[in-house]
């Protein structure tokens, strides 16, 4: 019986040893009213601009529907002619944002997070375009990596995320996520929109603080 569990141990040992490193999965969390992130927003600076403007954004969780989150967004701006504005934003169960071209177009979901997340899983989803295109996306998760902001150190997981229209052209959008589950969020989020070699959009956001309930 003692030969029996020693070799029982020692292969599970040896299956710990040789599963490759972040190959958990990390499953969709759950938010609740009263959750909020605050992050400190960065634009710029672009390939004509060297200007970098700052801004705060909050994200309260208000409310809870069938099919997403209702979520408070207040933005502060750091500049003096800024001021403050406020509004309520769905966010879906997947913790996605919703997005469209025009007002005649309908609203997809922007699925930079597809759970679970895991190293080396990838995806691919699109919306539609006003000319009658479609812009895709195609995501994948690099693995875990300790990630400094403001809030804190912590272990998440990278998500790079390509984006550009399916008939081709010049235009491109380059996004990092980086996903902690401590936080039930991302920590830290770049994105750059390119056309050619000229960066059009920059923007960085990092995690100032947050409280969870």
């Amino acid at each position: 019986m003692g030969g029996h569990w020693r070799n029982t141990i020692m292969v599970s040992v040896l299956l710990i040893l040789s599963a490759p490193i972040g190959a958990e999965e990390i499953d969709l969390p759950v938010w609740s009213v009263g959750d909020t992130w605050t992050y400190k927003k960065t634009e710029g600076p672009l390939t004509y601009e060297n200007a970098i403007y700052h801004s705060t954004l909050t994200f309260g969780v208000v409310g809870l529907e069938n099919r997403w989150y209702r979520v408070n967004v207040t933005m502060t701006s750091s500049l003096q002619s800024g001021g403050k504005s406020s509004g309520i934003r769905n966010i879906t169960r997947n913790l996605n944002g919703y997005y469209r071209e025009g007002a005649q177009l309908p609203f997809t979901e922007l699925e930079f997070l597809r759970w679970p997340l895991v190293a080396g899983k990838s995806w691919e989803f699109e919306h539609p375009l006003l000319d009658g295109g479609s812009f895709v996306w195609r995501a994948k998760v690099d693995g875990w990596v300790d990630v400094a902001v403001p809030a804190g150190r912590f272990k998440a997981v990278r998500i790079d995320i390509e984006g550009r229209p399916r008939a081709g052209g010049l235009y491109v959008q380059h996004r990092t996520v980086w996903y902690a589950p401590s936080v039930k969020s991302k920590v830290k989020e770049e994105w750059s929109g390119e056309w050619g070699r000229i960066i059009v959009t920059r923007e960085n956001y990092e995690l100032e603080t947050y409280e969870l309930h």
